[in-house]
């Protein structure tokens, strides 16, 4: 099983206070619509709302508070499971990107923005299929969380 957070790095404790704000501010407004504010597309809101348990209609005033930590769950972990791999019929690939001559390597940081990094697909790394890329990205990932700690560690 795989958590994704499509929140992005926020604490279930912290979207459920951010959903708890929007609520007292908009009770009337559909909790899809208030969700939308988080700025997760519209599409996928409905889903996790779905998965909640909340009905579509279900405006912010009539949010229950078991249904509000539930969405927050999902927001911020929802969990996933992988069924099974994919073969070559639904293989892909991806090409362009940042041009690595941009990015330092050792950090994955932007060598025209500081403070910006890159890692994966983003990158203008081609690579055959059978691992190559996510082995990239996930190596490149590590690589940026690693400058990125130390890029925050110097501005402190």
């Amino acid at each position: 099983m795989i958590r994704l957070a499509f929140a992005g790095p926020v604490q279930r404790e912290t979207m459920e206070r951010a959903l708890i704000d929007l609520v007292q501010k908009n009770p009337t407004r559909l909790v899809k619509t208030l969700v939308s504010h988080t700025g997760i597309p519209e599409r996928l809101v409905e889903s996790l709302i779905h998965l909640a348990g909340i009905p579509p209609d279900c405006t912010g005033a009539h949010l229950p508070a078991a249904s509000r930590k539930k969405l927050s769950d999902l927001l911020t972990g929802c969990p996933l499971t992988v069924k099974a791999l994919g073969n070559f019929s639904v293989a892909m690939v991806t090409r362009g990107g940042v041009a690595l001559k941009e990015v330092d390597p050792k950090t994955m940081e932007s060598r025209i923005v500081p403070g910006l990094f890159f890692a994966g697909e983003v990158l203008d790394i081609d690579g055959d299929t059978g691992g190559y890329n996510l082995q990239a990205a996930f190596s490149t990932g590590y690589s940026a969380a690693r400058g990125c700690m130390e890029r925050l560690k110097e501005n402190r």
